[in-house]
């Protein structure tokens, strides 16, 4: 199941947006959809590895807790 949002980009975001697709060979549609799922899977990441170093002794790299995650 897909759902719909509408989101205003500033003209300079827009621009970047365009041509980014362009360069991927995407839509606008699918080119946003892609990067705000990366960005999301990396927010995930980033919080995940904040709750691992609060409960380590020794840190890991990001490498490390990437390979544990995946």
């Amino acid at each position: 199941m897909n759902a719909t949002i509408t989101v205003e980009l500033p003209d300079d975001v827009k621009a970047v947006l365009d041509m980014a697709a362009k360069e991927e060979g995407l839509t606008e549609m699918t080119f946003a959809a892609r990067a705000l799922k990366d960005y999301l899977f990396l927010r995930r990441l980033r919080k995940l590895r904040q709750k691992m170093l609060a409960n380590l002794d020794q840190p890991f790299t990001d490498e490390e807790i990437f390979e544990i995650v995946s």
